[in-house]
């Protein structure tokens, strides 16, 4: 079939679509000007990948993952990419650029495409993990996007096929364990909603923003000869085909049936009972994070640490006496640890992330409710260890960050051990220090045991 008819199709859907292209570039100054142009041209975006390994191929070089997607309107505003020829052209044309300006990609690359079914809304991902799982069930994705000239379209490790495969099965075998069509249709729209089964690094994913996201494309342009563009659009050509299934499969949704329940049903239910179910929880959590005074940014950091915990992911609040353990937690930890969150918050510069460690299963063990500070890097600081650090992890506050070249002061070793579970799973290099009265006593400790790596030095005058 001819490339222009596989995108006429495809585009019949209101289709959607961006790309995520991983790869690696020399980093001179006869790169970054002509680089800002084919940014500026194609008004694409970029980040620093820190996950891509370079080769070694140029003397400098930078990792980049670009992100083609969204445009521009002529009164300012922007869209997404629609599946239209021009625009798979338009990507055709962006990475050649790129490789023509010396980019290459090796096996630590990724090419993620992600498609979207009409406008993203809150209700996305009913049918996009719907047509999830038509493609495991149907065999299509197995028979059609497995390999591309040679090359496998899965990674065991970024892109596994038997992940999404299996997170198919483990939904369909709960369902089989419910008996009416009433709680198999509400437990279809919370675990699609939630997409509580789906594993990020599977080959095909019902992606958290409301997209489709199709990570088998890796290794197809390792190796690629700038001069051949055939190799690029007909990787496009893929692309297109991909969005083509999903035309095809959303005009067949209202006769794909899982476990006897229709999408049209879970819609209806998201309507009624759902949406109103989630608002009200989410209103319910709003006010418990507002309900501590924290400063505007870190109870946004509390209020996405809450809403990110598996009890709203997964609509936990369904079960009356779940909900009651769970709320009850969050607020006994968030009582507890508001004076050292504050703390903590400005000692690292305000840039932090959190997220809640709530084990129901044994609720009587402090270390399993805590709230933690976590994505944190420090820098070239002085701290004085004392007893609102050791105190911290005595009330439901862990750490898990980056100590680079600090300076940590310790006055008083019947702290060591309360300081020790605070630190233990943090991560320090650099020149960090630890001043101690006395070195021999503290070798004794776990603190010590666990940071021997480290510098360990007397206080002055002790």
């Amino acid at each position: 079939m001819k490339f222009s008819q596989i995108i006429n199709e495809a585009q019949l859907s209101d289709i959607t679509m961006g790309f995520e292209v991983e790869c690696i570039l020399p980093d001179n100054k006869k790169v970054h000007q002509p680089l800002q142009d084919i940014l500026n041209k194609y008004n694409i975006d970029w980040d620093n990948d820190s996950s891509i390994n370079p080769s070694g191929k140029y003397n400098q070089e930078q990792t980049y993952e670009f992100k083609i997607g969204e445009l521009e309107n002529a009164d300012g505003s922007t869209s997404q990419m629609r599946a239209t020829p021009a625009n798979f052209l338009r990507c055709a044309n962006f990475v050649h650029d790129i490789f023509k300006l010396g980019g290459y990609t090796n096996e630590s690359c990724g090419l993620h495409a992600h498609f979207g079914i009409g406008e993203l809304n809150k209700l996305s991902n009913l049918q996009n993990v719907w047509f999830t799982i038509y493609m495991i069930q149907s065999g299509i994705l197995r028979k059609k996007y497995m390999e591309f000239k040679g090359y496998p379209l899965m990674d065991l490790e970024y892109a596994n096929f038997e992940y999404v495969e299996s997170s198919v099965d483990d939904l369909l075998n709960e369902l089989d364990n419910l008996g009416d069509i009433e709680q198999r249709v509400g437990f279809l729209y919370h675990s699609l909603i939630s997409r509580r089964n789906f594993e990020k690094y599977s080959a095909l994913f019902p992606h958290k923003q409301g997209t489709i996201e199709w990570r088998g494309l890796r290794g197809i342009l390792d190796g690629f000869i700038k001069e051949d563009f055939n190799t690029i659009l007909d990787f496009f050509k893929l692309a297109a085909s991909f969005a083509k299934d999903i035309s095809v499969a959303l005009n067949s949704f209202d006769k794909i049936e899982i476990a006897g329940v229709t999408l049209k049903q879970v819609t209806d239910f998201a309507h009624k009972q759902g949406v109103p179910a989630d608002k009200s929880a989410k209103a319910e959590v709003i006010k418990l994070a507002r309900s501590f005074g924290f400063e505007s940014d870190l109870e946004k950091k509390v209020l996405t640490a809450l809403l990110e915990n598996k009890y709203f992911k997964f609509r936990m609040y369904n079960d009356p006496d779940i909900k009651k353990i769970y709320m009850d937690n969050f607020t006994k930890i968030l009582s507890n640890s508001e004076k050292y969150l504050n703390l903590f918050y400005n000692l690292f510069d305000r840039k932090i992330d959190l997220f809640f460690i709530i084990n129901i299963t044994y609720p009587d063990i402090e270390r399993y409710q805590q709230i933690m500070i976590n994505n944190f890097e420090v820098d070239n600081k002085t701290f004085n260890l004392d007893s609102n650090w050791a105190n911290a992890a005595n009330n439901n506050l862990g750490l898990i960050g980056t100590f680079k070249s600090t300076e940590f002061i310790i006055k008083d070793i019947d702290l060591a051990d309360k300081l020790h579970h605070l630190l233990k799973v943090c991560t320090l290099y650099g020149n960090c220090v630890f001043y101690v009265p006395n070195l021999e006593q503290f070798e004794n400790t776990k603190l010590y045991k666990d940071f021997e790596y480290v510098q360990w030095k007397e206080l002055p005058n002790q």
